[in-house]
């Protein structure tokens, strides 16, 4: 009988790792679905976008590099940080602080400064599109268009620091 047991608790073990690892999986790509195009005025370039695993939260974060060295972290909530953009270094991040279900408070972060907040409403859905709507000056809305999968395939974003709207699509 101990024996059985002993077996039963290692494939209940195998079968409790193998679920994690399908939560963690949200990372559901082929090469050619990884080739972006990045607009910011009239700056235009291709590049890369690799998905990074989350297991902690099951969301997925994605990078978009480019051979003119930009860098851009994203999820499906629109930009997380800019290392890199245009040509110029970037120490840009974009934090979520959450207040409650309906609400959150957004900082731009250029390197330990605080260049602005702001409230921004819940993210609504509407089909394949998820839009957070936020109160600063310009009011703006972030836009991202998801797969079957739920993978941000197209990003829209203003961003107050940059002045300017910084878009992501997917081109295959």
């Amino acid at each position: 009988m101990h024996g059985f047991k002993m077996l039963f608790l290692k494939l209940l073990r195998f079968a409790i790792l193998g679920a994690m690892v399908l939560l963690c999986c949200a990372c559901k790509s082929t090469p050619e679905e990884s080739r972006w195009l990045l607009r910011f005025g009239s700056y235009e370039t291709l590049g890369q976008v690799r998905c990074i695993e989350r297991c902690a939260s099951v969301e997925a974060q994605y990078n978009f590099t480019s051979m003119q060295g930009d860098d851009i972290l994203f999820e499906h909530r629109g930009i997380q940080a800019i290392s890199h953009l245009a040509g110029q270094a970037q120490r840009l991040r974009i934090v979520t602080l959450e207040d409650d279900s309906s609400r959150n408070t957004q900082q731009v972060r250029v390197g330990e400064l605080i260049y602005a907040a702001y409230i921004c409403d819940a993210v609504t859905r509407d089909g394949f599109l998820l839009t957070q709507r936020c109160h600063s000056q310009p009011a703006f809305a972030i836009d991202v268009q998801v797969n079957t999968y739920k993978q941000p395939i197209a990003l829209s974003q203003w961003v107050p620091y940059l002045q300017q709207t910084i878009t992501l699509t997917r081109v295959n």
